[in-house]
């Protein structure tokens, strides 16, 4: 079993819809708790080898099961839920006394986000899902896991887009990004060489527990920008 899953990430990439956005601060509880639930649904939707299809994939899940994964309480479980079904990301329906959960949307266009590597470090129980700020980190987070280059296993991403696909105001985005380092959930390299220009190297964004033996000491650098590695 590979230790990664697909999940989808068209609604992020996709502009011309809320995508991450739609979670805004008014309420951080239950986006947070949406955003929880979302990849707990792809982690088991999508646990399968990765030549298989995912489209029109179904998990069952209890409220036990999610817990289990993320730490949320029943409550924010069912708000979380009822985040996802109301933005349209997901649908429920009931078999029995079971729920089944169907991700929504194009699963053709995806990214790899490291199961394994989460569940085995309880990374998701670590947050307190209150904080503005572990909103912010969890949105980038996503974000990076959809632009993240597989052939240099890195996104490239600068401030102001950051701040364009998840509504993250500038200015807060170094306090997020701290945060998924202290996490373990991300690293944050940089390298002149791959910008190949003067100033200030664009950072590059590496998510843990995805080929963790691809990285800047064991890649060649000098033709990122002909492979068409661009910062986004």
């Amino acid at each position: 079993m590979l230790p990664w899953v697909r999940m989808p990430t068209a609604w992020i990439q996709n502009q011309s819809t809320p995508g991450l956005k739609e979670f805004g601060p008014q309420d951080n509880g239950s986006s947070i708790a949406a955003l929880l639930i979302y990849v707990a649904i792809t982690m088991e939707v999508n646990d399968r080898d990765a030549e298989l299809a995912v489209a029109n994939d179904t998990a069952l899940l209890t409220y036990a099961d999610f817990s289990k994964v993320t730490g949320l309480s029943r409550a924010m479980i069912s708000r979380g839920i009822q985040r996802l079904v109301d933005t349209g990301l997901i649908e429920k329906a009931t078999n029995g006394r079971n729920n089944v959960f169907k991700l929504v949307g194009n699963s053709a266009t995806w990214g790899k986000l490291p199961k394994s590597y989460l569940i085995n470090n309880c990374l998701l129980d670590k947050l307190t899902h209150r904080s503005r700020n572990e909103l912010d980190a969890l949105k980038m987070y996503l974000l990076f896991i959809a632009f993240r280059h597989n052939q240099w296993n890195f996104a490239l991403i600068s401030y102001p887009k950051i701040a364009q696909y998840t509504g993250v105001q500038e200015f807060r985005i170094r306090s997020g990004l701290s945060l998924l380092v202290n996490l373990s959930l991300i690293q944050i390299d940089r390298s002149r060489e791959i910008q190949g220009k003067k100033g200030n190297p664009p950072s590059q964004y590496r998510i843990c527990g995805i080929d963790p033996r691809r990285h800047m000491g064991t890649q060649k650098a000098e033709s990122m920008l002909d492979d068409g590695m661009h910062e986004t």
